[in-house]
């Protein structure tokens, strides 16, 4: 999620807040205390006896439900014409019933919300008000809740104490320590004691991730360090964390449709923003970087941005140091120096290792590969879940393609989700027929392929 003005939109990973509220309305559970005891009459209605039998409240509830901890043990929640309230051990009110909802499970220490006319409030474990409802909003957070008040957010501790009086436009969840406030149209970072660490400077942010946090300034995007100095310059239209874990201190960094690479522990630019699509694989224990140029070959880089093979038409990696690789449609294995070790095989369903007929000319899809990947690009539908979810990235496919050039025998290696594998196989099922395998003899011969299909989102 950014924390953006409504002027400037960025692309990112959209990361939605989902609170639990519970109306209660459909719990049909016999509570009891120690003293009191629930019980349910022919007609829905509930009512309490007491430890010796005696009815001390008619049946009359909707519903009645025993109070967690840190309440007093043998409260009861109590619902009546569809409001709830809360009772002591006693059978008396600690609160008539006069809330819309009483929010069990979103508690902070001995706090929990409450709504009543469409305001938040919060009640202590003793049931006496510590905010009246008062708040549009408010959502349990980690060092107690925000809540928004006339449009603005601030923020309350575990001990029902403002942090922050509400004063803030938006207001994020904390990571790592610190919150992402918009405070007059500018972004900053607070702490738990709703202190300034980062001041508001930046046109939009991103929570911080292992330490680094994604930033704009002047409509471009770049990284800053948790003391708020920028290690990655705001001049690319994206920016993301190249692996999900952040362990490679690589940040994938774009202009326009073109990937390069930055080190956003240090600054330092591994690769220009030039390339298709950048992935990041790990060889032996040691990384490497397989990069698709604007000529759509596939070449293989170090950790540190020097070309040690390729370009070629395809790569794979298919474990251990062995790399398939393919020139002029023959397809061959090499190691990371770029080495030959011998001509290339695959693995039948059954994971045993099966080497096919050795063909002259591999299957080729129809005006070749660069054709074909223009073809993916004006004929892709993107997924809408995956839109939604800010999903990129490429899903491997195996598939055969038969004598006669038609494919069949789909199946996904290595996918994305979110509908994503779905329109992959349905866009190479569309690029049938393609020129099919040939023996050395030139006769056709049925091969299988796999083959990634790429999926970056489109530029808003």
């Amino acid at each position: 999620m950014y924390y953006f003005r409504k002027s400037f939109a960025v692309p990112a990973l959209q990361k939605a807040w989902l609170v639990l509220i519970c109306s209660l309305s459909t719990y049909n559970i016999q509570a009891q205390s120690t003293s009191l005891q629930a019980f349910k009459e022919a007609n829905g209605l509930w009512g309490i006896k007491n430890s010796r039998g005696k009815v001390i409240k008619s049946p009359q509830y909707q519903n009645i439900l025993v109070l967690p901890p840190p309440f007093k043990k043998g409260w009861f929640i109590v619902k009546k014409n569809d409001l709830w309230g809360i009772m002591n051990t006693k059978g008396r009110y600690v609160i008539e019933p006069s809330l819309q909802k009483i929010d069990i499970f979103n508690t902070k220490g001995d706090l929990l919300p409450v709504l009543s006319n469409q305001r938040w409030g919060i009640i202590n474990s003793r049931g006496k008000f510590i905010f009246k409802p008062q708040f549009q909003k408010l959502n349990p957070i980690e060092v107690g809740f925000k809540v928004q008040k006339n449009q603005l957010w601030g923020l309350i501790n575990i001990k029902g104490k403002y942090i922050v009086r509400p004063k803030f436009r938006r207001l994020g969840d904390f990571a790592e320590d610190l919150v992402g406030v918009d405070e007059n149209g500018l972004v900053g970072f607070i702490n738990a004691k709703g202190k300034y660490v980062i001041q508001p400077r930046f046109q939009a942010a991103a929570p911080f991730k292992h330490g680094y946090a994604i930033v704009a300034l002047n409509y471009q995007l770049g990284m800053i360090n948790k003391s708020g100095k920028i290690t990655v310059p705001c001049a690319y239209d994206d920016v993301k964390f190249l692996t999900p874990n952040g362990d490679s201190n690589f940040a994938l960094v774009s202009k326009g449709k073109l990937n390069g690479l930055v080190n956003y522990a240090n600054g330092k630019q591994i690769l220009p923003p030039k390339y298709i699509s950048i992935r990041l694989i790990t060889i032996q224990q040691k990384r490497f970087l397989v990069v698709c140029d604007q000529e759509w070959r596939f070449s293989l880089f170090n950790a540190q941005g020097k070309r040690l093979i390729g370009p070629y038409d395809d790569m794979e990696h298919l474990g251990g140091n062995e790399i398939a690789v393919m020139r002029d449609k023959k397809k061959f294995v090499v190691d990371t120096s770029g080495k030959y070790l011998r001509k290339y095989t695959i693995k039948d369903n059954n994971q045993q290792e099966k080497i096919f007929m050795i063909v002259e000319e591999a299957a080729m899809p129809i005006g070749g590969y660069k054709k074909l990947h223009k073809f993916f690009k004006d004929n892709v539908i993107y997924p809408k879940q995956a839109k939604k979810q800010q999903i990129e990235g490429r899903v491997f496919v195996q598939f055969t393609v038969n004598k006669d050039g038609t494919l069949s025998k789909f199946r996904i290696l290595k996918g994305l989700g979110y509908g994503c594998d779905e329109e992959a196989i349905r866009l190479l099922k569309a690029s049938s027929p393609w020129t099919p395998a040939k023996n050395s003899d030139k006769s056709a011969k049925k091969s299988v392929k796999s083959y990634p299909v790429s999926f970056k989102l489109p530029e808003d």
